[in-house]
């Protein structure tokens, strides 16, 4: 599959035209590239040498990134379908309480779950679902720093029962609320996000010298001439 795609002109792009025989050709982008908190700054830098007749045909990557191409984001409402209020504690240190959650609904997009306490200590927070065979299969948890409340989603829960369980990790007396709460999802809106054009600089070098750079916007499956007529009267000039 590799190889048919570098073959196939269609799943990237060409560059093409005449430079001064021997020189080297550069491709350089530089761009920021995101992360979960921010990003950081990246660089691509490839290149290639014209051969003894002055032509060159270049396969190269596209200019835009599949990262920031136009795509369509769309904005939900989540809506609770019921809410169901567990009361518990106090507690002793170490103590874990199950509680159970049956889950009725199918096509559910999220099963939300909090728990509160009202004084500074320290509770837990799993949840787990409940199999045919009585095991239970963990798929969230929370386990905030002390005084810092609990809460967990769990993404498309599939109908069948979750046990909630209340872990007293460093608490005294604390009594606490636990909620859970599916949600069904409903598209308000979409909108289209332009992409992001990102384009390529082209530099004609001999002997060590950048002769001529010229910007390249390119996208996958095109083909672009890039003739460096000002690198190859340069170049006579160094013999």
């Amino acid at each position: 599959m590799a190889l048919e795609n570098t073959v196939d002109t269609s799943t990237h792009s060409v560059i093409a035209g005449k430079a001064p025989k021997g020189a080297t050709l550069r491709l350089t982008k530089t761009f920021a590239t995101p992360t979960w908190e921010s990003s950081f700054t990246d660089r691509l830098d490839t290149s290639m040498q014209v051969g003894a007749t002055g032509k060159y045909t270049w396969h190269v990557n596209q200019s835009t990134r599949p990262v920031v191409q136009a795509k369509l984001v769309e904005i939900t409402n989540d809506e609770p379908v019921r809410s169901q209020v567990y009361q518990g504690g106090p507690t002793t240190v170490g103590q874990a309480v199950d509680h159970e959650f049956v889950v009725t609904e199918t096509g559910m997009d999220v099963l939300g779950v909090t728990l509160d306490w009202p004084t500074p200590d320290d509770l837990d927070l799993e949840v787990y679902r409940k199999n045919a065979d009585g095991s239970l299969t963990k798929v969230g948890s929370s386990g905030n720093f002390v005084g810092e409340k609990e809460s967990t989603e769990i993404a498309a829960p599939s109908p069948g029962t979750y046990v909630l369980r209340v872990i007293n990790f460093a608490s005294t007396t604390a009594t606490y609320t636990l909620e859970a709460t599916p949600y069904d999802s409903t598209l308000v809106s979409s909108t289209e996000v332009p992409g992001l054009i990102e384009n390529w600089t082209l530099s004609c070098e001999k002997d060590g010298r950048v002769l001529q750079q010229v910007p390249v916007v390119i996208d996958r499956g095109e083909q672009a001439k890039v003739d460096l007529n000002q690198c190859v009267s340069r170049s006579k000039n160094l013999l």
